[in-house]
């Protein structure tokens, strides 16, 4: 299969100017498609899982110069330093570029996602990328929610002309990226923030009102270009209106503005997938071996602590990021029902 070059800012600009048409995706790895590799080469090599739960490739696969040559050519994947290189495969398997390969002919996927970063600095990139939005004939935006509601500052780099770098690491935040503790924040590691502070009340509603400024960010510039929304929860239930309104009660008995902030979001743009909360929920509804294993079914952490010998879910990978079934199955269900 051709692999198109979604992450070159060069050929979208170009296919742009063609179609007339983007589908915007929103979201961190998931909507990246990492992991999400070919069901036949998943089948013939099974990613491994590597010291860091996240990730699972083959870069600790010890192929032969052989293996690697096949492997390539069958699979259309470059080699680099003696390792397969699947970052476009990858991306070219992620739901947006399904949509767009399988449903919307004649769309341009335009892939804003990054891995280890989260939102903040892919909706910032609607307004700095040079893409001539109001000369599209028409936008759709995919919001892909993650629970890493993360605040972090994008420079603008830009790394070989790819505004989406694989490794996650060619642009800037305000947080030093040589303190590890600090840089394990600036990723968005929430889970470790909530499991130290659990209750704490001043840490949640400073992740809620960075989801708000978020959502109000996407929903205005998606007015402002005439681009049709839809989000919906990735990993983890994220907010809804009842959760705000929970949260920031005292907040909205002293000022209803806030209230009216809040009230005045679209809410309803947000999508129950087939019914269930998260995106991993039904995906794991299609699964039976692993309901005994997960006490949440809305929440992919648990999945990741399953050992990877006992995992065989088509769906997800190991790392707990979609696979290119599980790509598909989204891909197929919002095109039929909402796009």
């Amino acid at each position: 299969m051709e692999h198109r070059d979604l992450f070159n800012l060069d050929w979208v600009i170009k296919d742009l100017v063609k179609t007339r048409k983007a589908l915007v995706v929103l979201g961190c790895s998931f909507a990246q498609g990492k992991a999400a590799y070919d069901p036949e080469l998943v089948k013939e090599h099974r990613p491994r899982r590597r010291e860091h739960w996240g990730d699972c490739d083959y870069l600790d696969h010890e192929f032969t110069p052989e293996q690697l040559a096949d492997l390539s050519e069958r699979y259309n994947v470059p080699v680099r330093e003696g390792k397969l290189d699947t970052k476009l495969m990858t991306v070219n398997n992620s739901f947006g570029s399904v949509i767009c390969r399988d449903h919307l002919e004649g769309w341009t996927p335009v892939i804003l996602a990054t891995e280890g970063r989260g939102n903040f600095s892919n909706v910032d990139r609607l307004n700095w990328l040079p893409i001539d939005w109001k000369n599209l004939d028409a936008v759709k935006v995919i919001w892909q929610i993650t629970d890493h509601v993360r605040t972090d500052i994008f420079t603008g780099t830009i790394n070989d002309n790819h505004w989406v770098e694989y490794s996650g690491m060619y642009y800037e935040t305000i947080w030093p990226f040589d303190v590890k503790e600090v840089d394990e924040f600036s990723r968005g590691y929430n889970r470790k923030l909530r499991t130290h502070c659990p209750e704490d009340e001043v840490l949640e509603k400073w992740f809620a009102t960075n989801f708000l400024r978020l959502f109000s960010n996407v929903n205005n510039w998606c007015k402002a270009h005439y681009a049709d929304l839809i989000m919906f929860d990735g990993f983890c239930d994220s907010y809804d209106k009842n959760r705000m309104i929970k949260l920031f009660a005292n907040e909205m008995c002293d000022s209803m503005v806030l209230k009216r902030f809040v009230d005045g979001l679209p809410w309803h743009k947000k999508l129950k997938l087939n019914g269930h909360n998260t995106f991993f929920d039904m995906c794991m509804a299609e699964e039976t071996a692993y309901e005994y294993m997960l006490e949440n079914k809305h929440n992919m952490w648990e999945f990741v602590e399953i050992p990877e010998e006992k995992i065989t879910c088509d769906w997800i990978m190991p790392c707990g990021h979609p696979s290119a079934q599980g790509h598909k199955l989204l891909a197929d269900y919002l095109a039929r029902d909402f796009l």
